[in-house]
């Protein structure tokens, strides 16, 4: 079991459709999905969710895109933070 993905089927709704009984990594691989994070979070370690995100993103056809923004913490207060994660949301939509 990895840290963010428990083993388990997840039922979702993509773009209007019902999803069921993915896996947790399939349903973050196989459509569209954007991780961003700090790497100064002091609740979740860095070093986990660069590890996760490398993972998934490495995977045969994966969609799964990250971004770690220098400076930003858990709550993304830091100066120029938010601003960051809105271009990159932006840049992502």
């Amino acid at each position: 079991m990895s840290f963010f993905t428990p083993d388990r089927g997840l039922t979702t709704t993509v773009d209007g459709v019902s999803v069921t009984g993915l896996q947790a990594k399939e349903a973050l691989t196989r459509h569209s999905s954007l991780a961003i994070y700090g790497n100064t979070d002091p609740f979740t370690a860095v070093r986990k969710l660069r590890k996760w995100s490398q993972e998934l993103s490495s995977m045969p056809n994966s969609q799964f895109r990250f971004l770690e923004i220098n400076g930003a913490g858990h709550f993304w207060r830091e100066d120029g933070t938010e601003s960051l994660m809105r271009n990159a949301i932006r840049g992502y939509i």
